[in-house]
């Protein structure tokens, strides 16, 4: 779906620099995914006790879990597998963005609309809209992070661009309405366009679509 609404222009990256973090053979091939708390599926998983995921609080009633295993043997990582493997949720979601930013060297294709005025990130696996958790380093290399707006309509889906264009913020407004209608109900993330905060750790405060254009 993502590939049949912008035309793909730039190439895959490159020579990521990526902080070192400690893991354990398990953290070290976990990889970090998207879901909104009210996906049907999540409801059913994120009930209490040792099977319930492994999860962190991302923004409103968005949430960060975490896969494991090869494509076709992928899993959900749930309570009992961090306490088996003496895991702490933010050391191993600091070791899935570092395992989802190695990943990105090889399998990330970042593209541009035809009049360049936004982006659009393609991740295998339904990790696309993961991007959004990359540090500012990697955005601030297309746009100024005090200009940034990211969406993510759903799992398989990242835009990005600049608050200051006028003819990408509309759009892109129109490609989120139509993602969000298209997109299956339990994948769907967010209606919201996404802007930095300016605190030292990123932090992303949701705006409305009519409200993200800066004149």
């Amino acid at each position: 779906m993502v590939s049949s609404w912008i035309q793909k222009a730039a190439g895959r990256l490159s020579g990521m620099n990526v902080s070192k973090v400690a893991t354990s053979k398990f953290s070290a091939e976990v990889l970090p995914r998207l879901i909104r708390l009210d996906d049907e599926t999540s409801i059913e998983q994120t009930s209490s006790g040792s099977n319930a995921l492994a999860m962190v609080d991302f923004l409103q009633d968005l949430k960060i879990v975490f896969r494991i295993g090869s494509e076709n043997l992928a899993r959900m990582v749930n309570k009992e597998d961090v306490d088996a493997h003496e895991l702490d949720l933010q050391s191993l979601l600091k070791s899935a963005i570092q395992n989802l930013l190695a990943k990105s060297d090889n399998h990330l294709e970042l593209a541009r609309n035809p009049e360049r005025t936004f982006f659009g990130v393609t991740l295998p696996n339904e990790l696309s809209s993961s991007a959004i958790l990359f540090e500012r380093s990697w955005f601030a290399r297309f746009v100024p992070w005090n200009f940034l707006y990211v969406t993510i309509p759903y799992r398989d889906a990242l835009m990005f661009g600049d608050r200051r264009s006028k003819e990408g913020v509309a759009e892109v407004r129109q490609l989120l309405a139509s993602m969000w209608q298209e997109a299956i109900p339990r994948h769907r993330l967010s209606e919201m366009f996404f802007i930095p905060t300016m605190s030292p750790i990123t932090i992303w405060q949701p705006v409305e679509p009519d409200q993200v254009l800066l004149n």
